[in-house]
């Protein structure tokens, strides 16, 4: 059996555009640094935690989960929900951690860090509103 050796980053097509130069730059600076890969990924579990303790609130106020698998796990138990939460996307963190060297996995890394921006600055926008 012949092991992958591809990563991901041994494209010869040089005609990037600026914005794919640029992100291709990030995506090499996170595989290189991994102080720097390490801290975008604790950002991804911290923005993890916050969303876990807006849903809770919202779902206190009388919301319903989004996430039909969370939805499920909250029903029968909330420690059990969040301790499932939490630990999946650890361990998800982990294995992105271990498997940088590959450009798909930094790109999950990437894409995992965006999502849980955005789904904080949705809820932060929702909290404005129902305060203000």
């Amino acid at each position: 059996m012949l092991r992958e050796r591809r990563t991901g980053f041994d494209r010869r097509n040089s005609r990037f555009s600026p914005f794919q130069r640029r992100y291709l730059a990030l995506l090499v600076a996170l595989r290189d640094n991994p102080v720097w890969l390490l801290a975008m990924l604790a950002v991804v579990n911290l923005l993890n935690v916050l969303d876990l303790f807006f849903t809770i609130r919202a779902l206190v106020s009388g919301e319903v989960e989004v996430n039909p698998l969370l939805r499920v796990l909250f029903a029968e138990n909330v420690y059990v929900a969040a301790f499932f939460k939490a630990v999946l996307i650890l361990g998800v963190s982990l294995l992105i951690f271990r498997l940088r060297r590959f450009r798909l996995v930094l790109e999950a890394g990437v894409l995992a860090a965006v999502v849980f921006l955005a789904v904080f600055v949705y809820q932060i926008l929702g909290a404005v509103r129902v305060l203000g």
